[in-house]
């Protein structure tokens, strides 16, 4: 039997202390998955633990080829057609460490490392990608000079070689490259990468199989993008492909007047865009921004945070459009959350934070919503807030939210910093798996699966929360990956099919969940974060 594995990514930046001493990488298959993390700011071996989906647990910890301390932050990826894993962190002191899984020998092995600068917390800057119809893997990373330049290697699971260095960069911006971000097309060789410079400002390239180009005519973005105090500490671009036509869309906040939402979009018939889009404001400020990609249509959900006046009073508020394949639906509002957690105050005033996420459900194989798990207002010990948007009336789009229970203590006033999620395509796109940290050093995964019947409130899974080593006392921003992958005879794609002319009603704030728990580190309180 032929095993097709597909990867979707989850990162984390976690907490607000100075240094990384936690940071880790989970991905899936229908059956199982690995998780690989840091063990401490101290240590040059990063962990790995394997993790089985039918009973929520993971095994034992083993070690990983040795590196460097330090370690700021993971990227890790599944290979979609054979069982192999990238992954790949960047030290403090800005060097690239790049290790590879090997599921025929059951090992990993350590593949190379570069300088890449920066300080591993103010920008990534570097990914992994995987090319879906060759399986051939990309390693994008910062040359460290001027006009964003760019290198890659190829990871070539033919001759089971890595190429050698190659180039590009931009005509501009003309920054060093300090946030980098990848995105494979399904189905097909092409990656996007959307580059930040140390200045802040966006561009954007495509791959096509064989070389980088396609950068937009102009600069993509005329002001710098959002920022609290230091280039590259905010969340505030991402991009993703459509899943059916192949455009891609990039969307970010700049600072400007006031900070604004600004969109573009690569036509897979036409190129850029004549222009960039501004979005508004939405507000008095946008802040954070997600793109989700509906996995079985050119749906898209766009959601950002953003800062309105209450009273005279800022609150960090949550909203949204969505992108139908051909036009944007009206300004969807998800309601109020906390992000600036440790001062208090609305973002952008606190760096390295996102309090929210987004995916794509399909129930029962003939309609979709989108699902934002997000931080609350109140922090609710054992709870977890997420609003939704739906157009299941085929009328237009509405959002609702709700809570679903979960087993998070909240103990000594932690609230939940940064979230992230991916959704399992082996599951017909009806399970997800949500991962958020919170401000006491803990890490902690949500799977999500549709029961029941439409309108049914969301449930408590019947799982038993699954625990891995804890991280040392101090706990600080981190990057994390979840990935699921299917396992299934059939060619990959073959799911695909364009989003339902109809769908049966269902009420927009209930939607059909049961969210089941898996934790790490153990529930013993860390130390604050500090610094």
């Amino acid at each position: 039997m032929t095993v097709y594995r597909r990867a979707l990514a989850v990162a984390l930046l976690a907490l607000a202390a100075l240094l990384p001493s936690v940071a880790s990488a989970l991905t899936y298959t229908s059956s199982n998955g690995r998780v690989v993390f840091s063990t401490g700011s101290g240590s040059t071996t990063p962990s790995a633990k394997p993790y089985t989906t039918s009973s929520s647990t993971f095994g034992a910890a083993i070690q990983l080829p040795a590196g460097a301390a330090n370690q700021a932050g993971f990227v890790l990826k599944n290979a979609p057609l054979r069982d192999e894993y990238l992954a790949g962190y960047v030290t403090t002191a800005g060097m690239l460490y790049v290790l590879r899984y090997n599921g025929a020998t059951s090992s990993w092995s350590s593949e190379w490392s570069v300088n890449v600068g920066g300080d591993g917390i103010n920008g990534r800057r570097f990914d992994i990608a995987y090319e879906k119809a060759t399986g051939r893997g990309m390693v994008a990373y910062s040359a460290n000079t001027a006009n964003a330049a760019m290198h890659y290697r190829v990871w070539d699971p033919a001759t089971a070689t890595w190429g050698t260095e190659q180039s590009f960069g931009s005509d501009h911006i003309s920054g060093v490259a300090n946030v980098v971000k990848l995105a494979s097309q399904p189905n097909t060789s092409r990656i996007a990468v959307g580059v930040v410079d140390a200045s802040s400002y966006l561009t954007a390239f495509i791959w096509n199989g064989s070389a980088w180009g396609s950068e937009p005519g102009y600069s993509l973005s005329a002001y710098p993008l959002l920022s609290v105090s230091t280039p590259g500490d905010m969340e505030s671009f991402d991009l993703a492909f459509g899943s059916l036509a192949g455009d891609l869309m990039v969307a970010w906040s700049a600072k400007g007047a006031s900070p604004v939402l600004y969109t573009n979009r690569y036509q897979a018939s036409g190129g850029w865009l004549a222009s960039t889009y501004n979005m508004g404001s939405a507000g008095i400020g946008v802040a954070e921004v997600v793109v989700a990609a509906d996995p079985q249509s050119d749906q898209m959900g766009l959601v950002f945070s953003s800062k309105k006046l209450w009273f005279g009073f800022p609150v960090t508020s949550l909203a949204g459009y969505i992108w139908t394949g051909s036009t944007w639906s009206s300004l969807l509002s998800f309601g109020t959350l906390t992000s600036a957690v440790v001062s208090g105050s609305p973002p952008p005033d606190v760096p390295r934070q996102r309090p929210f996420t987004a995916f794509w459900l399909w129930p029962n194989g003939s309609y979709s919503f989108l699902v934002i798990p997000q931080s609350d207002p109140n922090g609710t010990s054992g709870s977890i807030s997420y609003s939704i948007a739906s157009n299941f009336s085929q009328t237009g789009w509405s959002a609702g939210s709700g809570t679903a229970s979960i087993a998070w203590p909240r103990a000594n006033g932690t609230v939940k910093t940064w979230f992230q999620s991916v959704v399992d395509p082996g599951s017909g796109d009806t399970a997800a798996m949500v991962l958020f940290g919170d401000s006491a050093g803990s890490l902690w995964a949500k799977l999500v699966t549709p029961t029941g019947t439409p309108g049914s409130t969301p449930t408590a899974g019947p799982r038993s929360p699954t625990r891995s080593p804890a991280p040392p006392a101090r706990a600080s921003p981190s990057t994390s990956t979840i990935q699921w992958r299917p396992c299934s005879a059939t060619t990959p794609g073959s799911r695909r099919r364009p989003a339902p002319l109809a769908a049966p009603p269902c009420r927009a704030a209930q939607p059909i969940t049961t969210w089941t728990t898996s934790r790490w580190p153990p529930p013993a309180a860390p130390t604050p974060c500090s610094g």
